[in-house]
């Protein structure tokens, strides 16, 4: 039998469809007789926390036997000097309120017998509790380190959420000592 040009288009197109429909049969998923589009999951991406933040209102730190008010604090720029007084912490409020989801929570005062001389008996590992406007922000304590007064990287910090106590340290005071809690939890005050 000779192939003449016309049986040989005749077998290439029949080879063709063959060569579509097995594709196409092959490419089309199996879709159960039930299906609709209200039996399909839909995942969803996981839920970020709500963002819960408060303003500081005590400080409690067992292991140092510290229970004090935290009252505001700011820098001013004319006398280059922060607020502080003789029996309380004080909380900058130019950094973030003690919350949930990130930013360093930043509260300093006296190495003074009735504010943070004590603080020196807490070791890695000691917690603390931050009452803030009917919240209990838990920390646990993971650092500690000293640095000098013109040393502002504290305010640059972005990350978890994390509480920095700061107090003087040194012979003469010069230098300052920060005491980094890292944020463990937070809930309701039971009263």
């Amino acid at each position: 039998m000779k192939i003449t040009p016309v049986r040989l288009l005749t077998l290439l197109a029949l080879f063709n469809i063959v060569l579509v429909f097995g594709v196409v049969s092959f490419m089309t998923p199996d879709i159960p007789k039930d299906f609709s589009l209200y039996s399909v999951s839909i995942q969803q991406p996981p839920k970020t926390p709500d963002l819960i933040a408060e303003k500081p209102q005590r400080l409690v730190i067992d292991a140092a036997s510290i229970d004090i008010a935290v009252i505001d604090g700011n820098y001013d720029n004319t006398t280059k000097k922060w607020t502080l007084s003789d029996d309380a912490a004080h909380y900058a409020l130019v950094t973030p309120l003690p919350n949930n989801l990130a930013g360093n929570t930043f509260i300093y005062g006296h190495n003074k017998r009735q504010v943070f001389e004590s603080l020196s008996k807490a070791s890695v590992g000691d917690s603390a509790r931050l009452y803030a406007e009917g919240k209990i922000f838990h920390y646990t304590l993971s650092t500690v380190y000293e640095v000098d007064p013109s040393d502002v990287s504290l305010f640059a910090y972005q990350g978890p959420p994390q509480l920095t106590i700061q107090t003087c340290s040194g012979s003469w005071y010069e230098k300052r000592q920060l005491f980094v809690f890292s944020f463990v939890k937070v809930e309701d005050e039971v009263l």
